[in-house]
């Protein structure tokens, strides 16, 4: 029986209750101690009791924890503390270092899944990108003369107004030359 019922503020009897029926059921339950044996001296223990007993006679050490855990347990139920004991054959809940770890895996495959649409995304726009681009270029190589001519003068007009703040950032991010500000020259067009 795994009753593990915390006290409420309405629930108050049935919580005793659930206290009484678990220290029947431990109280009834075997008794399972740890021993450590140094030479001829015995020390058996219950951990999750907090409870040992060191001595030579093996026999009266295990009378002398059974008689500490029946007491120990009758002091816990006096208490209200019974719940913080698990019987023999319950499943202990999950740490709450499992349940933390949770909501990280949860955000961390969101995260995966989002990382990975955007590099589709990404790809899509680069092929498409690309696509585009050598469509352009193979319409470019079939431009006739005056059409690249006529192209290249355009380009020829904006780099000569752009060329001055070209020139501008250029100064800026030399090292050890002032920035020395230049006039556009205006071209009258």
């Amino acid at each position: 029986m795994c009753n593990t019922a915390k006290l409420t503020k309405n629930g108050v009897g049935l919580a005793a209750e659930a206290d009484r029926v678990m220290l029947e059921t431990l109280l009834a339950g075997p008794v399972e101690a740890r021993l450590r044996c140094n030479g001829g001296n015995f020390t058996l223990g219950i951990p999750e009791l907090a409870l040992t007993v060191s001595g030579t006679d093996l026999a009266a050490l295990f009378s002398e924890l059974a008689a500490k855990r029946e007491e120990r347990l009758r002091q816990f139920s006096d208490e209200g503390v019974m719940h913080w004991l698990q019987p023999q054959g319950c499943v202990a809940p999950a740490s709450n270092f499992q349940r933390s770890l949770k909501p990280f895996f949860i955000k961390t495959a969101v995260v995966i899944v989002l990382c990975v649409g955007v590099a589709v995304l990404i790809g899509q726009g680069i092929k498409a990108v690309n696509k585009d681009l050598v469509t352009k270029i193979t319409a470019v190589s079939s431009w006739s003369p005056e059409k690249v001519e006529t192209e290249r003068q355009r380009i020829k007009g904006f780099s000569d107004k752009l060329g001055p703040v070209a020139r501008e950032f250029m100064h800026m991010f030399r090292e050890g030359e002032p920035a020395t500000p230049t006039t556009a020259v205006d071209s009258g067009k």
